[in-house]
């Protein structure tokens, strides 16, 4: 997998598709067997936190979602702390991934580094 893609969510995950259509976006990539990292940054990082509960709304629960992704070769889920913060939660209030799986943690300063290592950057 020498093609890194880099799927970046800073929408909230309700309201839009976009999440949503980053979910499908990277199925899509890894039936090209492609690498890819996702990082959830400003309202995207939301959509990992645990007690969402978007049932009254109609939708169904991204957080419950993404840590699948996992199981598919070449993906990781990274996430900005300081979007986080910013907005009162935490890392401790992200969902649980499968064990042996864990976020990897992008600070706001590490950000342009984390994706230009990267072939494409798609944003949502």
């Amino acid at each position: 997998m020498d093609f890194k893609v880099c799927i970046v969510i800073r929408h909230p995950p309700y309201g839009t598709v976009l999440p949503a259509e980053a979910y499908r976006t990277i199925q899509a990539l890894q039936t090209f067997e492609r690498e890819v990292n996702v990082l959830f940054a400003a309202d995207g990082a939301l959509t990992l936190v645990e007690s969402t509960d978007p049932e009254p709304i109609g939708m169904h629960c991204l957080a419950d979602a993404f840590p699948d992704l996992l199981e598919l070769p070449g993906v990781s889920l990274a996430v900005n702390p300081d979007s986080l913060e910013r907005r009162g939660f935490s890392v401790d209030d992200l969902i649980g991934l499968p064990e042996g799986s864990e976020y990897i943690l992008v600070d706001d300063d590490e950000i342009e580094d984390f994706m230009s290592g990267h072939k494409s950057v798609i944003v949502f």
